[in-house]
């Protein structure tokens, strides 16, 4: 779990970018269950100003059970970057 979120960061301010600037959005950072069933597996949305980024997805039937209705109620209709993690079918 530390792992992934290492890698979340490393990713985050990679795509995004490090500035000397103020900022002028805010960073979120939004941690979805997707597979509570089985007491494992989540989702990260990450969103600065316009862009919009998703690490893992889920297993496909979360996908469309959480995610999608997640990122429609946060009136999401663009992904700008999708990481995965690793190649387990629970993770895309």
């Amino acid at each position: 779990m530390i792992a992934k979120l290492l890698i979340g960061l490393f990713f985050i301010f990679i795509f995004l970018g490090c500035s000397k600037e103020k900022p002028t959005s805010t960073l979120t950072w939004t941690t979805i269950n997707v597979n509570a069933y089985l007491q494992q597996g989540d989702t990260h949305l990450i969103r600065e100003g316009n862009t919009t980024i998703l690490i893992d997805t889920g297993h496909a039937s979360y996908t469309q059970k959480i995610v999608i209705p997640t990122l429609k109620k946060q009136h999401i209709i663009q992904i700008d970057k999708i990481l995965i993690t690793h190649p387990h079918n629970d993770h895309y």
